[in-house]
């Protein structure tokens, strides 16, 4: 049998304290990614973590430039915010340790699956926040299948607030793009605080999803 060893880190992303916010595995490779990339086994590495995403980077022959994939436990992703955020960290903290503290900053990630180029940098220089620019979706309005399920959805999600949750939308959208095919955006009414909602995410899997 042959055993093989990854250096791979865990990431919170979207919060200051540890065990929170929104985690992603990353995984960053010594060497440029083959012509035939073993995807069965990259599945098989997200399995494994069992998180909502593990992000693999491989060096390209620019310095600056990676390709990046995302996989979640049994599927390839087309586009993760959360975790393309992870491995920026990841690879702006590898790039500064290489260059004695300093290092570029911004780099760009090359996608497999039809998102483009994602451009990140760092605002402030080393140390400062991490900016993502993604391609923009391109929206419709709901037909009235969908906008009921969202109105279902957010009921479930804040149940355990006041009555009449079906007002708290304003409208709902699906996006056409390719990126982001089948994901949903509900607007919700301006006066709705979401920082005072108890909100179950839960409740929105797959609403947009055939």
């Amino acid at each position: 049998m042959t055993h093989s060893t990854l250096q791979y880190t865990i990431v919170d992303a979207f919060t200051t304290s540890n065990f929170h916010g929104n985690p992603a595995a990353v995984i960053v490779f010594d060497e440029a990614a083959p012509d035939e990339v073993d995807r069965a086994a990259l599945q098989l590495l997200a399995r494994e973590f069992n998180l909502s995403e593990t992000a693999f980077i491989w060096p390209t022959s620019e310095a600056t430039t990676f390709d990046l994939r995302w996989f979640t436990p049994i599927r390839e992703f087309k586009l993760c915010g959360h975790a393309t955020l992870a491995s920026a960290h990841v690879v702006f903290s590898r790039l500064a340790q290489a260059i004695d503290g300093s290092g570029p900053t911004a780099i760009t990630f090359r996608t497999h699956l039809g998102a483009g180029d994602l451009h990140v940098s760092l605002v402030g220089g080393a140390g400062g926040q991490i900016s993502l620019s993604f391609p923009a979706a391109e929206l419709q309005e709901a037909d009235a299948e969908l906008l009921d399920k969202a109105r279902h959805a957010v009921a479930a999600a804040v149940s355990s607030e006041a009555a009449g949750k079906e007002s708290f939308i304003k409208q709902v959208y699906i996006s056409t793009s390719a990126s982001y095919q089948g994901y949903v955006l509900i607007h919700l009414a301006d006066e709705v605080d979401l920082e005072q909602l108890d909100v179950k995410g839960a409740a929105f899997v797959s609403i947009g999803r055939s």
